[in-house]
């Protein structure tokens, strides 16, 4: 299994297994993505398996255990891409995490990062009075199991396996900025007639304090805009009814 991970700078030690992407001018997450999958198919043939992660994630569950759950999931080729928590339905608020998570939610993450320690609201403070931080996680959990029907998956990790590269999946590079790649790259899986899985038996820590930035709401409106004119009705899931692309005309 090779991961690709996008990256404002190189490890002191990387991994040989790893493909860091850096940034370079007029950047956006689709494009950076799409020149480890490149790299990927080039300098990895013999590789079957992918991983696309957020520089802040760690898989916790070893590499080949991994890699033989994920060969499981897409040998039939009919799952195209694998995370571990997301959606059974994406509604037009675009996001997997919206009011509708709990009954729409699945999979599980652990989720953490730094905070000021504190004990019965008192917060601990060092010698010259500023706050003593600790590292803190916690587990979200919507829905445990092995699934082959998510209408997306949180980027923060994915699997892919080779052969979906092979076919032309990539990143839509004309969607800006840094977020809504990844629930993008699914409705691409799902348009093509394949499934969306989860599978909550691979652990994964991401940490992150996941805030959005100012132009969020703009981002959204992009992505909303481009699947609106493709899919029979809102909201969308392995059922959803996709309108082909030909020629650069959707029919």
């Amino acid at each position: 299994m090779i991961t690709i991970v996008p990256t404002k700078e190189l490890p002191e030690k990387p991994d040989p297994k790893c493909i860091y992407v850096p940034n370079i001018e007029d950047d956006s997450m689709c494009k950076k993505l799409n020149r480890g999958i490149e790299t990927f198919l080039k300098e990895f043939p013999n590789e079957e398996i992918v991983c696309i992660r957020h520089d802040d994630a760690t898989v916790r569950t070893k590499a080949d255990v991994v890699e033989w759950q994920i060969k499981e999931m897409t040998k039939t080729h009919e799952v195209g891409v694998v995370g571990v928590i997301g959606c059974a339905c994406l509604y037009s608020s675009c996001t997997w995490w919206d009011p509708n998570r709990k009954v729409n939610g699945l999979g599980a993450i652990k989720q953490g990062g730094r905070r000021p320690k504190q004990v019965n609201g008192l917060t601990y403070v060092d010698k010259d009075g500023k706050p003593i931080m600790e590292d803190y996680e916690y587990a979200m959990i919507e829905h445990l199991g092995v699934i082959d029907y998510a209408a997306t998956v949180d980027g923060c990790c994915m699997f892919f396996p080779r052969w979906i590269f092979e076919e032309g999946l990539r990143y839509d590079e004309w969607l800006p900025d840094f977020h809504f790649y990844d629930a993008d790259i699914c409705c691409e899986v799902l348009s093509r007639g394949y499934k969306v899985g989860i599978n909550t038996n691979i652990e994964v820590f991401h940490k992150s304090s996941g805030e959005m930035p100012p132009q969020f709401n703009k981002l959204r409106e992009n992505f909303y805009n481009k699947w609106n004119n493709r899919i029979d009705q809102w909201p969308i899931s392995r059922l959803t009814k996709f309108k082909r692309i030909e020629n650069g005309r959707i029919i």
